[in-house]
């Protein structure tokens, strides 16, 4: 019997990505207004914001209780 898809993956898989990809999804969140359009870009892209969080070493950009 076959396990259902996402079931046998490892939870520390991360789906490889170009640099022009990772430059791509930067900019786009550079460029995005709202924490929603945020998580919809990466989305997009097949990321979460832990994922590129580790490509970049930092936050995706979104402004925390502690940015002021």
């Amino acid at each position: 019997m076959e396990d259902p898809p996402g079931e046998t993956e490892s939870p520390y898989h991360c789906t490889p990505h170009s640099l022009r990809e990772i430059h791509s999804v930067s900019l786009r969140l550079s460029l995005a207004s709202s924490d929603a359009e945020r998580k919809q870009i990466l989305d997009s892209f097949g990321m979460t914001t832990e994922e590129f969080d580790e490509l970049f070493g930092h936050g995706s950009g979104s402004t925390g209780p502690d940015d002021g």
